[in-house]
């Protein structure tokens, strides 16, 4: 595969027409408001194309067909991509162009706001604090914890772009950002909005306030086509969609191996112990794994085959942090179990904790 400078990204447009369809951010990345890159099998007259946005997203677009690009596209594209094809028809032929055997579909949707929004407006709780991201905010991250607002700005090509073209919300509360929705690869009138809430603040509609206000301040702004997505499962984020306005477009797939859901109770036990099954095969091969087969069991209700995982996890060669063993969110039934601990230290003497 040929890596397209930027001056050139427009050579791989035509081929990407489909995915551009539901998906700003590729538009986002060819006009240079994000951050990304694109290959073509043929510089002058490509037939396939992929393109990644920073990060693992990685889009796949072309002649599911032409085989000579398939050794191209196995050397590209890594393990641990999001891959999101133009076509189902190129699940067929993964295992020609992608080095990950252990990928599975999953299915995504995607929304547009259609006009008006919920009655979502409530009065925050005392201590609680709306904000605008903007510059102010930024200077306030050496006095408040602003790192899920940061994080997101890493992706924009700089933060001042951002700043000059994107629109954000959060919610703060005891000098943290508790919830936040932010506009993503914002290209003339349209954009794409991600919503994140920390997990002891679900449920109290701290999600749908800083959307609202997002989706508001999008409106005033003149950008009109507002996009969402998230996993099929997500019905939590689904539910936050349509209650500002925003409706299902369309249902694509994708391929990957990471977890198919956000939230405890997204997916039923059954496939949660599917999963988890699968991960704990995929641990024989490639350690890590081992960290989504426990999280796998655990949310299947499994626990005891989950921390035979950790065991094999944090005995092995994995580099994660300690406190990822009780944060994360696949591990919340694991929370109190007297064998944790001792989990958790041992893979903190691996930093001389």
């Amino acid at each position: 595969m040929y890596k397209l400078d930027p001056a050139r990204f427009a050579v791989a447009e035509p081929l990407l027409d489909r995915l551009t369809a539901t998906h700003a951010s590729i538009e986002a990345v060819a006009s240079g408001v994000l951050d990304g890159d694109i290959w073509v099998d043929d510089p002058t007259r490509p037939r396939v194309a992929l393109l990644c946005e920073g990060g693992d997203g990685y889009y796949l677009a072309g002649d599911v067909d032409h085989q000579p690009s398939y050794a191209a596209l196995k050397r590209t594209i890594p393990h641990t991509a999001n891959l999101i094809p133009d076509r189902v028809e190129w699940g067929e032929v993964l295992a020609d162009i992608w080095d990950n055997p252990y990928a599975r579909l999953h299915r995504r949707k995607a929304f547009r706001h259609i006009g008006g929004m919920g009655n979502v407006g409530r009065q925050l709780p005392d201590g609680f604090e709306l904000a605008l991201v903007d510059q102010t905010l930024l200077d306030r991250g050496v006095s408040i914890d602003i790192e899920t607002v940061t994080d997101h700005l890493e992706s924009w090509t700089s933060p001042d772009l951002f700043l000059q073209h994107a629109i954000g919300h959060c919610v703060i509360h005891d000098g943290t950002v508790v919830s936040h929705c932010m506009a993503d690869s914002v290209v003339g009138d349209r954009c794409e909005l991600g919503v994140g809430t920390e997990e002891a603040y679900r449920g109290r509609g701290f999600g749908a306030l800083v959307t609202r206000q997002t989706v508001a301040r999008c409106l005033d702004r003149g950008i009109r086509r507002i996009g969402w997505h998230c996993h099929a499962s997500n019905a939590a984020s689904m539910r936050i969609a349509e209650t500002n306005g925003l409706v299902e477009a369309t249902t694509y797939v994708a391929f990957s191996s990471t977890f198919p859901a956000e939230n405890v109770g997204d997916l039923p036990a059954e496939e949660c112990l599917d999963w988890a099954r699968h991960y704990a095969a995929a641990s024989d091969d490639i350690s890590w794994y081992a960290f989504h087969a426990a999280g796998s069991f655990a949310l299947a209700g499994d626990l005891d085959r989950a921390l035979v995982h950790l065991g094999r996890l944090v005995d092995g060669d994995w580099e994660g942090q300690p406190e990822w063993l009780e944060s994360y969110w696949t591990f919340t039934a694991l929370r109190g179990h007297p064998e944790l601990p001792d989990i958790v230290a041992r893979q903190s003497r691996k930093f001389g904790d």
